[in-house]
């Protein structure tokens, strides 16, 4: 029991390299607990969201290149975010155009995005329950009464 908790709580810091220069130079920098599911994340959401690092991702896959993530620290959930500022920081100066938008786990288009489409699914979501009680209303049959009448 002990061992899953702590498997928990272990962040790894990486940052995102291009095929384009050698996987030499960090892209963005950020934080995880499952680095093979991260990338794949990064690969598929640069088709939909619009951040610098997205817009990054989308360029250097359309211009043929592999983006790789590359573990830079492992790290314990209580201190990820310090981590992940810290490494933003020092990587900024290999690299001014790091893709990063903040100093650290912000975050905030994505979040803003996420919340937006739940608000829309719960719309939707009211909206297909109105249609399904429609739906179930007029095509089951109304439950026969006690008295073998059906009104």
């Amino acid at each position: 029991m002990k061992e899953t908790r702590a498997v928990s709580k272990v962040v790894f810091i990486y940052a995102l390299v291009s095929e384009r220069d050698g996987c030499t130079l960090p892209w963005y920098i950020g934080q995880t607990v499952d680095c093979e599911h991260r990338l794949q994340d990064h690969l598929r959401e640069c088709e939909i969201f619009k951040t610098r690092q997205a817009e990054w991702t989308r360029k250097e896959k359309a211009d043929g290149f592999q983006v790789a993530l590359r573990i830079i620290e492992e790290t314990v959930k209580d201190n990820a975010h310090e981590r992940e500022e810290y490494w933003i920081a020092k990587l900024r100066q290999v690299n001014p155009e790091l893709k990063n938008s903040t100093a650290g786990n912000a975050h905030n288009g994505r979040q803003k995005y996420l919340l937006k489409v739940q608000a829309q699914q719960r719309e939707r979501l009211q909206q297909d329950a109105a249609w399904l009680a429609q739906i179930l209303k007029t095509f089951l049959p109304k439950p026969a009464r006690m008295d073998g009448r059906t009104k």
